[in-house]
C-alpha cells in the first residue's frame, strides 16, 4: 500500500470534482488528491457543453483549455456567446 500525503482528498474525478480541486488549488491548497472509482479513459459521455457550463469553465480560468478540443470536433468558438 502506498501512503500520501495530501491537504485535501476529492472523491470523484466528474466535472463537480475537478472543479472542485481546481478551485482549491487556485486558491491555495498545495496538495490536492482526486480519487476516482475506474480509470480516466474509460468512455465517457459528454456530447453537450451547456452555455452555463462554459461560463463555468471561464470563472474557473480553464476555457482557454477547451479551444484544441473545439477546433479537434468542431465546436464553434463564436456559440460561446
Amino acid at each position: 500500500m502506498i501512503r500520501e500525503q495530501t491537504d485535501l482528498l476529492v472523491i470523484g474525478g466528474g466535472p463537480s470534482g475537478c472543479a472542485a480541486a481546481l478551485s482549491a488549488k487556485k486558491n491555495g491548497i498545495k496538495n490536492v488528491t482526486i480519487v476516482e472509482s475506474q480509470p480516466y479513459d474509460r468512455h465517457r459521455i459528454g456530447e453537450i457543453l451547456l452555455t452555463n457550463t462554459i461560463m463555468d469553465f471561464v470563472r474557473l480560468g480553464i476555457d482557454n483549455d477547451l479551444y484544441p478540443y473545439i477546433e479537434k470536433y468542431g465546436w464553434n468558438k463564436s456559440s460561446q456567446s
